[in-house]
C-alpha cells in the first residue's frame, strides 16, 4: 500500500490548466442562465450525530462507482452503522453515472447538490454526457441540500458543500477582494461560521453560483501562494489549526490530494480525469474518501498507470482527529 506525499500541496500547473477550462464552462453556464431563476434546493439539512459508527466524506464521484466500492471495502465500511456524505457531482464523465445516482436510494448515502447534478446544468452537460436515468431521480435531486450540517459528539458539527461558501454571508459584504480572500486563507473565522450555520441558514439566489461553481479561495491560493513551495507548505500547516476549529468539506476544484486550504478541506482529486481525455496527466488522479473521525484520507487511483490502487495519507488532515472505539 503506497502513501501520499504530505509535502505536495497541489499540482500547480495541472490545477491551473483545469481551472481555465472550468472557468470557461462557468461563464457559459452564467450566460445560459442569466434570464432564468435557478431552482432553490433546500439551503441546509442537519444530520444527527452518528454515535455508533464512522462518517466518511467522498469527493466528486462523477460516475466512479467502482472506485467508491473499492474504497468502502478498504476501510471496512459497515452500512448498518457508517455513513457516506458526498460533495456532489455524482454524474458525468466517469463510467457509471447511473449507478452513482442509484446510491441516493441507500439509507447510508447522502450528497449535497453539485453543479453537474443541478437541473439547470443539464442543458449544458447533456451534450457532454447524457445520464439515462437522470430524470427518474429528479425529485430526489431537487431535495439535495446546498449544505449538510452534521452534528458530531467531538467536533460539535462539521459541514459539507460542493464548491465554495458565499463568504459575503459572513462578512456582510463582497468577499472577493484581495484583503478578504487573504484573510479567509490565513485567519480563523470558525466562530463566525459556526454562528452563521447555527442560525436559520438560508442561501439567497445570489449565493448559489458560489456554492455550485465558486473557486475564488483556491484560485487565490494557487495564483499567489502555491508557486512558492515554502510559503504554500507553511500555509497548509497553519490551516491544519483552522481545521481543528471548523471543518468544511468541499469538492468541485481539483487538488492532487485532499488538503486544507483556508476555511475549507478540498476533497476532489479528479476521479473522472482518469477516464476523461481532459489533458495530458501530470499527476495521478483518483477518488478520495476521508474518515471524519480520524482525519485520514484514502485515494483509489483512476489514471491508467495506477488504476485501482489505493493510497493512504501519511498523516491526518487535522490534528484533533480520534479513533472511534466500538460501534
Amino acid at each position: 500500500m503506497s502513501r501520499m506525499n504530505n509535502t505536495d500541496t497541489c499540482s500547480y500547473h495541472t490545477t491551473l490548466a483545469i481551472q481555465r477550462v472550468a472557468y470557461q464552462v462557468t461563464k457559459e453556464y452564467q450566460q445560459m442562465n442569466q434570464l432564468n431563476v435557478v431552482p432553490q434546493n433546500p439551503s441546509i439539512i442537519t444530520l444527527p450525530a452518528n454515535l455508533k459508527g464512522n462518517d466518511f466524506i467522498v469527493g466528486d464521484l462523477h460516475g466512479c462507482y467502482d472506485e467508491l466500492q473499492a474504497l468502502l471495502s478498504f476501510v471496512q465500511f459497515d452500512p448498518q452503522y457508517d455513513r457516506v456524505i458526498a460533495t456532489g457531482d455524482l454524474i458525468h464523465r466517469g463510467l457509471h453515472s447511473e449507478k452513482c445516482l442509484e446510491l441516493l436510494d441507500e439509507k447510508w448515502f447522502y450528497s449535497v447538490l453539485g453543479n453537474h447534478d443541478d437541473i439547470e446544468s443539464q442543458k449544458y452537460f447533456k451534450e457532454e454526457d447524457e445520464v439515462l436515468n437522470y430524470f427518474d431521480y429528479r425529485k430526489q435531486i431537487e431535495q439535495l441540500p446546498y449544505v449538510y450540517r452534521v452534528l458530531h459528539p467531538h467536533y460539535k458539527a462539521y459541514y459539507v458543500l460542493h464548491a465554495e461558501l458565499d463568504y459575503s454571508l459572513l462578512f456582510q459584504r463582497d468577499y472577493r477582494t484581495p484583503e478578504r480572500l487573504t484573510s479567509l486563507l490565513m485567519d480563523d473565522h470558525s466562530h463566525g461560521l459556526h454562528e452563521l450555520f447555527d442560525k436559520n441558514f438560508y442561501v439567497p439566489p445570489v449565493s448559489i453560483e458560489s456554492l455550485l461553481w465558486g473557486r475564488d479561495l483556491l484560485c487565490t491560493f494557487m495564483q499567489n501562494y502555491a508557486p512558492n513551495e515554502q510559503i504554500s507548505a507553511e500555509m497548509v500547516r497553519q490551516n491544519r489549526l483552522i481545521g481543528n476549529a471548523i471543518k468544511i468539506f468541499c469538492g468541485h476544484s481539483y487538488v492532487s490530494r485532499p488538503v486544507h486550504i483556508g476555511q475549507q478541506i478540498y476533497c476532489d482529486t479528479g476521479a473522472c480525469f482518469g477516464y476523461f481525455e481532459y489533458q495530458e496527466q501530470t499527476h495521478p488522479t483518483g477518488l478520495s474518501l476521508i474518515d471524519v473521525n480520524s482525519g485520514m484520507a484514502y485515494i483509489c487511483q483512476t489514471d491508467v498507470e495506477h488504476r485501482g490502487q489505493i493510497i493512504t495519507a501519511e498523516q491526518p488532515l487535522y490534528d484533533d482527529g480520534f479513533v472511534l472505539l466500538g460501534g
